[in-house]
């Protein structure tokens, strides 16, 4: 779970900065939408959304999990996705032959 938080917390922070970047150039009209952000880990979902933190956790876990808890809502909206189901899976997990022809397609990629 903490793997998952740390990766959450960096990727919510490049979403304000992208969203700020945005608001900057008048490049998309206002209000700027909520960035989805998809995660497979039910986990970190259900931790997230608790108002009391688990006080067993390291004090470096806490403070990430406190900045996505800041940004939850205003910035990104967390989406739950299977792993089945994540298009980035095949391109870092070791997956079977079918499921990564299946995604291949998906994707509109040619397979030789």
């Amino acid at each position: 779970m903490d793997s998952e938080l740390i990766a959450l917390d960096t990727t919510c922070l490049k979403a304000e900065w992208l969203k700020n970047l945005l608001s900057e150039f008048y490049i998309v009209p206002r209000p700027i939408l909520q960035i989805s952000v998809h995660t497979e880990s039910r986990s970190t979902i259900e931790i997230l959304k608790q108002e009391n933190s688990n006080k067993k956790m390291n004090i470096h876990i806490q403070i990430r999990l406190k900045s996505v808890q800041r940004l939850l809502g205003k910035v990104v909206i967390l989406d739950f996705v299977k792993s089945e189901k994540n298009p980035d899976d095949p391109l870092i997990k070791g997956l079977s032959k079918s499921v990564i022809l299946k995604s291949s397609r998906k994707m509109r990629l040619s397979l030789q």
